[in-house]
């Protein structure tokens, strides 16, 4: 089930063209609430980077809002759910429909946690090219800050930062490596002006709320310690199946059960040369 609401009032006058917002769970709009945006093709680094700050934030009772994508997205959108926070994610499709499938049993955790799925439109259609770009005028619009984690130099996420930076609101890009290309639009970004984002400390400073000191233990529970050691290994980039075999001290054939099953998890991909690579 979900339910119509007309343009919310943090959307009135920077988004004006949104006349009205399908929900399925429920949305405080007098909530803080803070986008956080990124590469589907995100790093180790940057899913944890993205998990993190989503945690963190979710314990000071701040709402979490993104897109509901691989990668940065879902990082963040389980930081706040595990950190028993309430999150929300902008479909660019129908709101019956998820997109991407794979997230389904994400958006239930959503939804069960006291969160929300929000989309433009109602009925079942599923996503065009252009209605991922339109959904992201909703996640700055809604959000007092946004975060962007990794970005390419042509990204979705940037889009995102442009729409917020139209409407006078905050933009944050955590810098990274001169030699990450998922780098490149966040480094540019805070060379034209956006705050860097160091610790999630300076997020709560431009909200001007305390910080709490609090730890965050980065596990996704659906992942063994065999798994665990994986992704620790593939975080720094790419690796040969048999050099990952050695470090590891799995026999091939125990590598390949765990790589099939991550696989199956879509954690991991293949690439050719047998090199392995994460998809977080």
């Amino acid at each position: 089930m979900y339910h119509v609401i007309n343009t919310p009032h943090c959307l009135e006058n920077v988004e004006p063209s949104i006349r009205r917002l399908y929900v399925r769970g429920e949305i405080n709009f007098k909530s803080y609430m803070v986008a956080i945006v990124g590469s589907r093709r995100a790093t180790g680094e940057g899913g944890r980077n993205a998990y993190e700050i989503a945690y963190t934030l979710a314990r000071h009772g701040i709402v979490v809002v993104s897109g509901l994508a691989r990668g940065i997205d879902s990082q963040a959108h389980r930081g706040a759910l595990e950190a028993g926070g309430k999150t929300i994610a902008v479909l660019p499709c129908g709101i019956k429909t998820v997109y991407p499938v794979s997230n389904i049993g994400l958006s239930r955790q959503i939804m069960r946690g006291g969160g929300a799925l929000v989309s433009e439109s109602g009925g079942s259609r599923l996503p065009r090219k252009e209605d991922f770009l339109a959904r992201n005028r909703i996640i700055s619009g809604l959000s007092l800050v946004t975060v962007v984690v990794e970005a390419a130099r042509r990204s979705g996420a940037l889009n995102t930062s442009a729409h917020a930076l139209n409407a006078g609101r905050e933009v944050m890009a955590v810098p990274g490596s001169i030699n990450n290309p998922l780098s490149v639009g966040t480094n540019n970004l805070i060379k034209q002006g956006a705050t860097p984002l160091t610790s999630v400390a300076d997020v709560l400073e431009v909200l001007q709320l305390k910080f709490i000191q609090d730890s965050v233990d980065y596990q996704d529970a659906s992942e063994s310690p065999e798994e665990r050691q994986v992704i620790s290994l593939l975080s720094a980039g790419p690796m040969d199946f048999e050099k990952l075999s050695r470090k590891t001290q799995f026999s091939s054939r125990q590598l390949q059960i765990i790589v099939t099953e991550m696989e199956i998890k879509n954690k991991l991909k293949r690439l050719p040369g047998n090199y392995l690579k994460l998809t977080l």
